[in-house]
C-alpha cells in the first residue's frame, strides 16, 4: 500500500504552515502487517466498530476501500503540482508579487464580507431597539391619555355636583331671607336685612369658616376642599408651579447669573431610566380629584413630637403622611419594598421621579420598581426640557429618622456642615435654591 514519503510530507507541512495536527489525517502504513488473530481480535473492539459506523453513516460502503486509500495517490500529485509551482515562483519576482496580491485581496474580501455582514446585523438590531422604544412609548401615551380622560370625567361630575349644591344655597338662602324678612313700618317704609356684600358666583366664598353656608363645603377647581388642593395647571403630568412661582429667576439662573462659587453638588452624568431591579405593575397613581384627608398644615402639626421640620422631609414621607399616617409609620412604610405609587398624585409621582433620574437614586426607594413605565416616560420627558433650559435640579436625599441608623444620620448631617462652610460668592443668596426648587408648591398659604 502506497503512502506519502519524509519529502512529501515535508512539502506538505511547508504547505498547511505552522499547522501541528496535519499529520493526524495523513494515513501512513503499519511497519508489519497483524496477524489474523489480532485482526479478528481488532475487528471485536467496540472503539473500531463505531468508528466504522460512523464512517458507513455518512459514505456509501461500495469501493470504500479504495477510495479511502487511493486519496493518496491524489493527494502526491497536488504535492507535486504544488512544489513546481514554488519554483517557478522562486525564480520569478513578478509572479510571486501577483500571489501574493492575490491572497491579500482574498484577504480582504473576507474582512469586507465579516464586517458587512457585522455591519447589517446591527443595523437591524438598532431597528428592532428603534421600533422597541416607539412602541413603548405609544403604548405609554395611550394609557396615559385613558388615565387623564378618566381624571376628566371625575372632575366632570365633580363641577356638576358642586354646581348643583350651589343652585340649591341659592335657592335655601333666598328662602331664608324671605322668612325673615320685617314687615313694613308705620310710615310705610320696609327695612331689608342687612345684606354681606358679594359678587356673583362668590358669594360662598364670604362665608365664615372653611365651610359655606349650610354646611357647604368650598372646593377648589378639582374637588379639593380648602387647603388640601395641592396641583397647578398641568402640563402633560407637571404642574406650572413644579419649580417655582419665579420664572424670571429661572431664566436669570439658567442664563448664567448663579455665581460660580455657589456650592452645588454636580449631579451624575447621563440619566437613570429605570431601577436595576425594576418589575413595573399595571396599578395607575392616585387619581385626580381624589381630597387628602390632611392638609399639608395639619401633617406638619403631627412632627410637634419629633425632631424633624417638614422641609427636611422628602416628598413621598409628606405625601403618605398626609393620609393620616403617623411619622415613624410612615418611614417604615417607605422602607418597606410595597407598591406606593397609588397613594400620589401624577404631579407629585412625576417631580420625584424626575428627581431620582437626574440624581442616579432609583434605587433608594424600594417602591420605585413598581412604577409603571408610562410614569417613568413623563419625567423624562420634563427632565429632558428642564436640561435644555439648564434649571437647577434640588438633590434627592433620604429623609433622617428613625429608619437610619446612627452612623447614617451622622454622614448626612457631615454633608450639610461640609456644604455650609464651601466657599460662597457675596452675592449667593441662601433662599435663592429654596425658591427655585420643586418645594415651593409645599408650602402652607398661612406660613407664607
Amino acid at each position: 500500500m502506497e503512502s506519502l514519503g519524509a519529502t512529501e510530507l515535508a512539502v506538505l507541512y511547508d504547505f498547511f504552515g505552522d499547522n501541528d495536527v496535519i499529520g493526524d489525517f495523513i494515513l501512513t502504513p503499519r511497519e508489519t502487517l497483524q496477524t489474523a488473530t489480532e485482526l479478528s481480535i481488532q475487528l471485536k473492539n467496540f472503539a473500531v466498530k463505531r468508528e466504522f459506523a460512523s464512517i458507513l453513516s455518512q459514505f456509501d460502503s461500495k469501493r470504500l476501500t479504495l477510495r479511502t486509500f487511493g486519496t493518496v495517490s491524489l493527494l502526491r500529485k497536488v504535492v507535486a503540482k504544488y512544489s513546481r509551482i514554488k519554483r517557478k515562483l522562486a525564480e520569478d519576482d513578478g509572479a510571486a508579487s501577483v500571489v501574493e496580491l492575490q491572497d491579500e485581496v482574498l484577504r480582504l474580501k473576507r474582512d469586507q464580507q465579516f464586517h458587512s455582514s457585522y455591519w447589517v446585523e446591527r443595523v437591524a438590531e438598532v431597528r428592532r431597539e428603534r421600533n422597541t422604544a416607539v412602541a413603548q412609548m405609544r403604548s405609554d401615551f395611550v394609557l396615559l391619555m385613558e388615565e387623564r380622560e378618566k381624571d376628566i370625567s371625575s372632575l366632570r361630575s365633580q363641577v356638576q355636583t358642586l354646581k348643583m349644591e350651589l343652585e340649591t344655597a341659592r335657592a335655601s338662602r333666598k328662602t331664608t331671607a324671605s322668612r325673615f324678612a320685617r314687615p313694613a313700618s308705620p310710615d310705610g317704609a320696609r327695612h331689608e336685612p342687612p345684606s354681606r356684600p358679594h359678587d356673583g358666583d362668590d358669594e360662598l366664598a364670604t362665608a365664615s369658616g372653611p365651610s359655606g353656608p349650610f354646611g357647604v363645603q368650598r372646593t377648589g377647581p378639582s374637588g379639593m376642599a380648602d387647603g388640601h388642593h395641592r396641583h397647578g395647571q398641568r402640563q402633560f403630568g407637571l404642574p406650572s408651579s413644579a419649580f417655582g412661582s419665579k420664572s424670571s429667576q429661572l431664566g436669570k439662573r439658567a442664563s448664567g447669573s448663579q455665581s460660580p462659587k455657589s456650592h452645588k453638588k454636580p449631579a451624575p452624568d447621563g440619566v437613570q431610566e429605570l431601577p436595576s431591579e425594576w418589575v413595573g405593575s399595571t396599578s395607575p397613581c392616585r387619581p385626580e380629584g381624589v381630597p387628602l384627608p390632611l392638609s399639608p398644615a395639619q401633617s406638619r402639626a403631627m412632627l410637634a413630637d419629633y425632631p424633624v421640620v417638614w422641609k427636611d422631609l422628602c416628598r413621598d414621607v409628606k405625601l403618605l403622611m398626609e393620609v393620616r399616617l403617623e411619622y415613624p409609620a410612615t418611614l417604615a412604610l417607605v422602607g418597606e419594598d410595597k407598591c406606593l405609587h397609588t397613594s400620589f398624585p401624577l404631579d407629585d409621582l412625576t417631580i420625584m421621579l424626575l428627581y431620582m433620574m437626574h440624581w442616579h437614586r432609583l434605587d433608594s426607594a424600594s417602591w420605585t420598581k413598581y412604577v409603571p413605565h408610562r410614569y417613568f416616560t413623563v419625567a423624562s420627558m420634563a427632565l429632558d426640557g428642564l436640561r435644555q433650559m439648564g434649571t437647577h435640579i434640588p438633590e434627592w436625599r433620604v429623609t433622617p429618622g428613625p429608619s437610619l441608623d446612627k452612623g447614617e444620620i451622622d454622614l448626612l448631617d457631615s454633608e450639610d456642615e461640609a456644604e455650609d462652610k464651601a466657599e460662597k460668592d457675596e452675592d449667593y443668596n441662601p433662599h435663592q435654591d429654596l425658591d427655585d426648587g420643586v418645594d415651593d408648591e409645599d408650602e402652607d398659604p398661612d406660613e407664607a
